[in-house]
């Protein structure tokens, strides 16, 4: 009684006043001291019993696997199997749960060969643990033929299998997953709910979203705090920003996860300002920010380039005591950068006592975005001496630093280093960065080679970029063919026709210049004006040319 009370001074008094103990006491005062956390009182009783039964070894190791002690948890798994005993489902679940927390592929392999030794394979319990640990292992066909042998499964496999395919943004197969689990009359509970959600996210499936949505306002679910959260994070991640509004103003009682939702999803929907000043409702309601308040306003920030405002949420950080955190110090790098302070970003990157590669990347991309090309490079070859493996992303970065630096050689050595050295495959995007590169370089014979052989479609980003390259070393007929298909990609835009015009009257071919600019008239396209931005006593300014006076 005292033990599950939580009482385990007075437990502890009883069981050592005790005449005799059975193996009942023994298990109790063990569970009792693990779910405090007082694991070597609890490792202390144990090692003082004779006959350990399977019951107390379980306690043991899942006492060790609930306090976050992985290793320790391995080691006395081991030596119940030296000792003799046979170890059941409640036992593979822990072991399996130590195994996902240390992404230990191998031993995950093995903990299954020996489940199915012992005929567990089938058990629902087991199986969902399996399922759970393969999905969170990265090893999600394994996760699958493990579900589709188990001959009984209940909302919790179910859940897991969802949840798998979510997280390694399988959306359509999650959702095709939801389906088959309707259909076999297993009710979904609220993981379940923010599994599909989290799915519908990942792949911006918003019709589907809304499906959901429907479901759950059906079966009552509509008003569960922690299935709303994942609700406005699936719509703001869908773009539906204004139904996350909407929703989130609905619900009266409001948890951090919530506030963090709506908040980010202003922040990644260009809503900067209206995330501020959510932050600061939330501040006024007595609610603590965490890192994912912190990186959704130094994002806010970021894209309003208010290096004061940067500042001040870095004072918050560091109050608050973010500061060593890698994702808040990652942010705080990018929102320096765009807002053009490098000195700063640097020293925030020179103190972070951890960096990922969003850290490196979003130093490297500063760099390259402040016109410190060869810097970038520099950092570059310094995060691959650590040991961290770069992704698509830096190579945006890096080839953006060489066409900043003019570096054209180097430029095309890292575009060919990436999938020869790094196994990362090509986007359209860094496509269209070596075509700028070439373009820039005068190389414009190499550089429509790869726009007619690469394994996209151009875009308008690269058509653009090979335009304006035309534009500056005079190629009129590639021009033209560049012009041509922007035309047909984004009639809407006046641009092209702009560039184009320039050419012509470069070259002293007006009956051009005069055909571009009346197909620009009877297609009602104008030039846009230029226009420049100034943050003058916190408020904003536009200065349109020509204008006199300013727009707020």
């Amino acid at each position: 009684m005292y033990a599950k009370c939580a009482c385990l001074a007075d437990a502890s008094q009883v069981f050592e006043n005790m005449p005799s103990r059975d193996a009942f006491s023994w298990n109790t005062i063990i569970t009792g001291y693990a779910k405090c956390g007082r694991m070597e009182d609890a490792r202390q009783v144990f090692d003082k019993m004779a006959e350990p039964t399977s019951i107390t070894w379980n306690a043991i190791i899942a006492g060790y696997t609930h306090n976050g002690l992985s290793e320790e948890a391995l080691k006395q798994y081991k030596k119940m199997q030296q000792a003799g005993m046979k170890p059941n489902r409640f036992t593979f679940a822990s072991v399996l749960s130590v195994c996902t927390r240390l992404s230990a592929l191998e031993t995950c392999k093995q903990l299954h060969a020996q489940i199915a030794k012992n005929g567990l394979e089938s058990n629902a319990f087991v199986g969902s643990a399996l399922v759970d640990m393969y999905s969170k292992c990265g090893s999600i066909g394994e996760s699958r033929l493990v579900f589709d042998e188990m001959s009984e499964r209940d909302t919790v496999t179910w859940t897991a299998m969802i949840a798998g395919y979510a997280q390694y943004r399988h959306g359509l197969e999650a959702l095709n997953l939801f389906g088959q689990m309707q259909l076999a009359g297993v009710k979904p509970n609220e993981v379940t709910y923010a599994g599909i959600l989290s799915a519908c996210a990942g792949v911006a499936a918003l019709e589907q979203g809304n499906q959901v949505h429907a479901h759950m306002v059906k079966i009552g679910y509509d008003s569960n705090l922690f299935v709303s959260s994942a609700l406005v994070d699936m719509y703001a991640k869908c773009e539906s920003i204004h139904d996350a509004q909407q929703l989130f103003d609905k619900l009266h009682e409001r948890d951090l996860v919530l506030w963090n939702a709506m908040i980010v999803g202003y922040a990644q929907n260009g809503y900067a300002e209206e995330g501020l000043k959510l932050f600061g409702e939330m501040q006024n309601v007595a609610i603590k920010p965490d890192e994912v308040t912190f990186t959704g306003i130094l994002n806010s920030w970021a894209s309003l380039a208010s290096l004061k405002g940067g500042r001040q949420v870095h004072c918050l950080v560091v109050r608050a005591g973010f500061e060593s955190n890698v994702c808040v110090g990652s942010s705080l790098v990018d929102m320096y950068v765009k807002c053009g302070s490098i000195e700063e970003a640097c020293q925030v990157f020179g103190t972070m006592p951890e960096r990922n590669i969003i850290s490196w990347n979003a130093m490297i991309g500063g760099n390259a975005l402040n016109g410190h090309g060869r810097k970038a490079l520099q950092l570059f070859e310094k995060m691959v001496s650590e040991s961290i493996k770069p992704n698509d992303s830096t190579f945006i970065s890096v080839l953006s630093a060489c066409n900043y630096a003019g570096l054209m050689d180097e430029g095309c050595r890292y575009f060919n280093s990436m999938g020869q050295d790094y196994d990362v495959i090509p986007r359209l995007d860094h496509y269209a960065c070596l075509i700028d590169l070439l373009g820039r370089a005068g190389h414009l014979d190499e550089a429509i080679n790869i726009v007619d052989n690469m394994p996209f479609e151009p875009n308008a980003i690269v058509w653009g970029t090979l335009l304006g390259a035309c534009r500056s070393h005079g190629n009129i007929e590639l021009g033209e063919r560049a012009a041509k298909a922007l035309f047909e990609l984004e009639p809407q835009y006046a641009a092209p026709y702009v560039l184009l015009s320039n050419m012509y009257a470069a070259v002293g071919r007006w009956d051009d210049v005069a055909k571009v600019r009346k197909t620009m008239k009877e297609r009602g396209l104008k030039k846009m004006p230029g226009c420049s931005w100034i943050d003058v006593k916190d408020r904003v300014h536009a200065f349109v040319a020509e204008e006199v006076t300013s727009t707020c």
